[in-house]
């Protein structure tokens, strides 16, 4: 299982296709679940707009665009563990 530390990590992990990926950083999961709702087609408000606001501020919006842009194009399956991490993998 590979680990993201950082946006740019989760970004090279999936650019290489190295999953499952293991996310324990509080503001990359909160990027990820926006990233989860944008692909979902006419998706209800999962996560409330400050709750974007305040995930995505951390990080600049180009580097939100181009992991984005990578993500939708993956077949990602997100898993919540009991813990509170989170964990990608392909379908």
């Amino acid at each position: 299982m590979y680990k993201a530390n950082s946006h740019k990590e989760l970004k090279e992990l999936i650019k290489e296709n190295k999953f499952p990926i293991l996310i324990t950083d509080e503001k990359i999961i909160r990027t990820v679940q926006w990233m989860e709702h944008k692909k979902q087609p006419k998706s209800v408000g999962i996560i409330a707009e400050p709750t974007i606001i305040i995930g995505l501020a951390v990080i600049t919006m180009i580097t939100v665009l181009g992991l984005y842009a990578l993500y939708k194009d993956k077949n990602i399956e997100v898993e919540m563990t009991p813990d509170g991490k989170m964990v990608l993998r392909t379908k």
